[in-house]
């Protein structure tokens, strides 16, 4: 039910970004209970994946183009 409402606030592409930032978490807990730090590529790339969010939610959503577009084409049809 969560994944459900979540991709009809946004998109798939966003879904599967944010399920990458998970490792993260396993991070933290590797850290501040076994004392276990991660190696530096691993900061590099949650470093990417958190970037890919920020840049993929700064543009506009492809749901709301695509929808605008085909109204505009229903809207010529129907004329």
């Amino acid at each position: 039910a969560g994944l459900a409402f979540f991709l009809t606030l946004s998109d798939a592409a966003l879904l599967q970004l944010s399920l990458l930032t998970s490792d993260l978490y396993t991070a933290l807990f590797s850290i501040i209970y076994q004392g276990i730090l991660p190696r530096t590529l691993f900061w590099v790339a949650i470093a990417l994946v958190i970037s890919g969010i920020v840049v993929y939610e700064i543009g506009p959503s492809p749901i709301v183009e695509i929808a605008s577009a085909t109204n505009d084409k229903n809207e010529e049809y129907y004329k």
